[in-house]
């Protein structure tokens, strides 16, 4: 499934309810926000690393529990961004 650039600007909330909805999975969002950050980030460097491994381990275990049925929260399978100030095991920090 291909998701619209327009995703990438809604709410944090509306993309959850939408990923829970079956709009779209949160890897197929994760795949959208990354090809985002490749593309704006080398101009902007707002992020000095993407743990794209892991960030598709997170996304996929989200994924997994909803087909499940499982409990979830809010904002379950949301993408975020840590901001590289925080010390953060195996990133680079500034």
């Amino acid at each position: 499934m291909s998701i619209s650039e327009e995703v990438a600007f809604w709410s944090a909330t509306r993309q959850a309810i939408a990923i829970r909805e079956g709009e779209f999975t949160s890897r197929e969002l994760l795949e959208l926000i990354i090809a985002r950050v490749e593309r704006i980030n080398p101009e902007l460097n707002a992020v000095i690393t993407l743990d794209l491994e892991q960030a598709r381990k997170f996304a996929d275990e989200a994924d997994s529990k909803l087909e499940a049925g499982e409990e979830v929260g809010p904002l379950h399978g949301v993408p975020i961004t840590v901001k590289d100030a925080l010390e953060t095991v195996g990133i680079r920090s500034t």
